[in-house]
């Protein structure tokens, strides 16, 4: 999850590298049309990735 108020760039960088490099491939794939339940599967497994990133970053946090 990016934090609405104060988004972490590197995470906000790397999510949009990854997304553009997703839609390539799928684009790539399948040049004549696009499969948009990939796409969204891909995206719930970037959030999904996120959240666990978010996570160790609190944990992390809290043994300082």
């Amino acid at each position: 999850m990016l934090d609405k108020e104060h988004p972490d760039p590197g995470r906000v960088q790397l999510t949009y590298l990854w997304m553009h490099w997703v839609g390539k491939r799928v684009l790539a794939d399948s040049a004549t049309s696009v499969d948009f339940a990939k796409i969204e599967a891909l995206l719930a497994d970037l959030t999904r990735s996120l959240q666990h990133l978010t996570e160790a970053k609190k944990f992390l946090e809290v043994g300082k």
